[in-house]
């Protein structure tokens, strides 16, 4: 059963090659397509530069989230009920910032919204470190949360304008799975930071982090604003195919 024929002085073959079990065929397309993501990000120098700037707001998320719980315990001495308090205060502040972003965004500031989100982030942070205590931490996570609004709110409108269609699926892949790696990423280095230095120092650390990265590229996230739509861009490089057999 399931053997065919096969011409003189051949063995018989199998009727039917054996087939991937459904499974594995999932795993090998997952795969593919995720290298696929990889590489549609790198061979674009705007979206690299996004996509590693979004990592390192969700690096220093993942770190933050630990220094929550330790400021509340440890530093400013608020207990359990502190925890939530601070999250609550980081909550409000996401919520106050997303409609900053969108104030920002109907003007056109969409550049210059990244850089500002950095240094929210980063500028309470050193502060807490400075100046550690209840007011000081509450007002920190609500101002830290409007800049993680801005970040995210720009970042991802400007995803969506410089990737073209056919690509933005996987460029979206792309920042989804470096969330949750880079996330689960910076919750397991903060408590080494923390250990090898201090809750203050780590604070300080964590928060000095996003805003020089973000001031040493705020020349081109700023420069994102007036970058061209994917159509325009393959409208350019489709005049620049047809000039390539003149040139």
């Amino acid at each position: 059963r399931g053997w065919v024929p096969a011409p003189a002085g051949e063995p018989g073959t199998p009727a039917t090659a054996p087939r991937r079990a459904p499974r594995e065929r999932l795993v090998a397309v997952a795969a593919h397509d995720a290298l696929a993501g990889v590489r549609v990000v790198a061979r674009d120098r705007r979206l690299r530069l996004l996509v590693g700037v979004l990592s390192a707001s969700t690096l220093v998320e993942g770190m933050v989230d630990v220094l929550v719980v330790v400021t509340a315990l440890d530093l400013v001495d608020l207990g359990d009920a502190g925890v939530g308090w601070l999250n609550a205060a980081w909550g409000i502040g996401g919520i106050a910032g997303g409609a900053f972003a969108l104030k920002l965004l109907a003007t056109g500031r969409l550049g210059a919204s990244i850089p500002l989100g950095g240094m929210l982030i980063g500028a309470p942070l050193l502060a807490l470190a400075a100046l550690p205590s209840p007011a000081c931490a509450l007002a920190a996570l609500l101002i830290l949360g409007v800049g993680y609004a801005l970040v995210e709110s720009a970042g991802i409108t400007l995803l969506q304008r410089i990737a073209h269609d056919r690509v933005r699926a996987r460029a979206f892949g792309v920042i989804e799975s470096s969330y949750w790696l880079t996330t689960g990423a910076g919750a397991m280095l903060a408590p080494a930071i923390i250990a090898l230095t201090s809750p203050r120092a780590a604070l300080a650390i964590v928060g000095a982090a996003l805003p020089i990265l973000v001031l040493a590229r705020a020349n081109a996230l700023t420069k994102f604003a007036d970058a061209p739509t994917p159509a325009r861009t393959v409208a350019a490089h489709t005049e620049r195919r047809e000039l390539e057999p003149v040139l």
